[in-house]
């Protein structure tokens, strides 16, 4: 038998009342334990949770969810539970593209999400925000623990602006009306696999046997036109210039 226990984290804390992450640990009767560590049961498990939509209420409460899902870890079985928590839960796996950091992919659900350097600072960010198309939902999985470090930090995007808007209320308002505006280029050569051309950014609909360059940015100026902003144009250096101008809400 499979079951969801309540554990708490040393970290959390509350915000509106709500704890922030709310964590939870799959346990299974001590006797079922075979050689798969019961993944099928559950699997069949968080299928059936999702369906009830258990774990959509966790999330519209508390915004991020810990799950703790046993002792098989290995990227196919982590895999099999992402995609049956959201399948389930009514969600379409989202297709990357646009990303600013270099990531390999792992399995058709995982990638790693930044190979770049610990020494390098990665600020709050809702992902993907700033285009026409984002997700709505995020999974960080981990295959391995360490030792120390590696950890994920979370920010409530309601407490982060509440600290906002009590220092600057004028900003937030002015912001408000106006809107963001940002331009992000992504160059047409990279050392980290982050140039237009790579799978990840805007190079998922380029034949890698197509050697004709101007259909190559043709094909990547009309994925980004879908995905990220109908401002797209190559400057004359060929980088991907790319005006992002999220409206209004």
């Amino acid at each position: 038998m499979v079951e969801l226990e309540k554990i708490e984290l040393a970290n959390k804390h509350v915000f509106n009342g709500k704890e922030f992450p709310v964590a939870y640990k799959v346990i299974r009767d001590p006797g079922d334990d075979g050689d798969d560590y019961g993944v099928g049961e559950t699997l069949k498990f968080l299928e059936a949770k999702a369906r009830e939509g258990f774990f959509r209420k966790l999330l519209k409460n508390h915004g991020t969810v810990v799950l703790r899902c046993g002792r098989k870890l290995d990227p196919e079985t982590l895999s099999k539970y992402i995609a049956a928590i959201g399948v389930n839960s009514g969600d379409q796996l989202f297709e990357q593209n646009g990303s600013t950091a270099k990531r390999t992919e792992v399995t058709e659900i995982l990638s790693t999400a930044n190979e770049g350097p610990s020494s390098i600072r990665i600020h709050q960010h809702n992902e993907f925000s700033r285009f026409v198309r984002y997700p709505t939902k995020l999974f960080f999985a981990c295959a391995e623990y360490a030792a120390e470090g590696g950890e994920t930090p979370l920010v409530h995007g309601g407490e982060f602006f509440q600290r906002i808007n009590e220092k600057a209320p004028d900003f937030i308002r002015e912001l408000s009306q106006r809107g963001l505006y940002m331009e992000q280029i992504w160059p047409l050569k990279s050392d980290s696999n982050t140039n237009w051309a790579y799978k990840f950014c805007f190079g998922r609909k380029i034949d890698p046997n197509d050697n004709d360059f101007e259909h190559q940015k043709l094909q990547a100026k009309q994925l980004a036109e879908e995905i990220a902003s109908p401002y797209c144009e190559f400057t004359p250096e060929n980088d991907l210039l790319i005006r992002q101008y999220p409206p209004p809400q």
